[in-house]
């Protein structure tokens, strides 16, 4: 099943309707970007120097209305999560051989439960 996406401009962006996906890319102004968007779809290259903190996040709902945050509330939760993530990987209990992959497999395990 294939759906032809369509974009809608809005004063908080440009969403785009793939069949019942709402998506939109929030990007901070700092981000020097080109983007080319139509009914087709759209593409975009982001251009930054290592070790600066930017943020870009792609915003996904189905069969909702697409909540659009700003960008300090979008990078304070990207902040909780990275915070939980590593809490939760700090207690881990593995000290064996491949302890490192050990490690990004539970996490790739728990991130698919």
């Amino acid at each position: 099943d294939t759906r032809r996406p369509w974009a809608h401009h809005t004063s908080q962006g440009t969403v785009w309707n793939v069949g019942a996906l709402l998506l939109m890319l929030r990007a901070s102004e700092e981000i020097r970007h080109h983007a080319e968007c139509d009914d087709e779809g759209t593409r975009a290259v982001f251009t930054v120097a290592a070790g600066d903190r930017y943020l870009a996040a792609l915003l996904v709902t189905k069969d909702e209305p697409l909540a659009v945050p700003c960008l300090e509330r979008i990078d304070e939760r990207i902040d909780t999560s990275d915070l939980a993530w590593r809490s939760w990987v700090g207690g881990l209990c593995y000290e064996g051989k491949y302890q490192d992959a050990a490690r990004r497999s539970a996490l790739a395990l728990k991130f698919l439960w």
